[in-house]
């Protein structure tokens, strides 16, 4: 899907996970444009953006 029609649809957050150098490229939508990604590293748990009462545990996938 091009980065214009997700911008039109309104995904407000999307990320990119790279499991072979086990990071997550995370995009947030600020003002109908992405702003700078946040990198993280696949470990521990880490909160969804846009859901902070949902967080992902990176412990449990074997990356």
């Amino acid at each position: 899907m091009p980065l214009d029609d997700v911008v039109l649809a309104g995904v407000r957050e999307y990320w990119l996970v790279h499991p072979i150098d086990c990071m997550v490229t995370i995009y947030r939508l600020e003002n109908r444009r992405y702003g700078r990604p946040e990198v993280q590293e696949l470990k521990g748990q880490l909160a969804v953006g846009i859901l902070p009462e949902i967080e992902i545990d990176w412990d449990l996938f074997s990356l």
